[in-house]
C-alpha cells in the first residue's frame, strides 16, 4: 500500500513538474515594462488615483438597501427545508466540573534542558 502511494504522489509530482517546464518564461524587465506600460494606460479608469465623482458612488448608502415593502419582512418557509428536531438522547451531557483537570502549578514544571548536555546514542 505504502509502494502504492508513493508512487501516486511520484506521478504528481512529475506531472507538475512537467507543467512548470511547459510554462513560458519571459525576463523580468520585460514583464516589469509590459506592467508599467499596463499601468500607465489603465491610469485613468483607477478610482484610487481619480477619485469616485459624488453621483455615481455605488457604495454610498443611498444605494445600498433598497427600499423594502413590509408584506415582505415574513415569508412564508416551506417545511421540506426545515430541520428536524434533535433527539435529547444524542445530546451530550454538561462536563461536571470535579472531572475536569486543575490548572498546573508552575513550580512543579521541569526545567528546559540543555541540548549541550543531552547524549546521542
Amino acid at each position: 500500500m505504502s509502494s502504492n502511494s508513493n508512487l501516486t504522489s511520484m506521478r504528481r509530482l512529475v506531472d507538475q513538474l512537467k507543467l512548470e517546464a511547459s510554462v513560458e518564461r519571459i525576463k523580468v524587465s520585460q514583464a516589469a515594462a509590459e506592467l508599467q506600460q499596463y499601468c500607465l494606460q489603465n491610469a485613468c479608469k483607477d478610482s484610487l488615483l481619480v477619485g469616485v465623482p459624488a453621483g455615481s458612488n455605488p457604495f454610498h448608502p443611498r444605494y445600498l438597501l433598497p427600499p423594502v415593502d413590509p408584506r415582505y419582512l415574513l415569508l412564508p418557509v416551506d417545511p421540506r427545508y426545515l430541520l428536524p428536531p434533535v433527539d435529547p438522547r444524542y445530546l451530550l451531557p454538561p462536563v461536571d466540573p470535579r472531572y475536569l483537570l486543575p490548572p498546573v502549578d508552575p513550580r512543579y514544571l521541569l526545567p528546559p534542558v540543555d541540548p549541550r548536555y543531552l547524549l546521542l546514542l
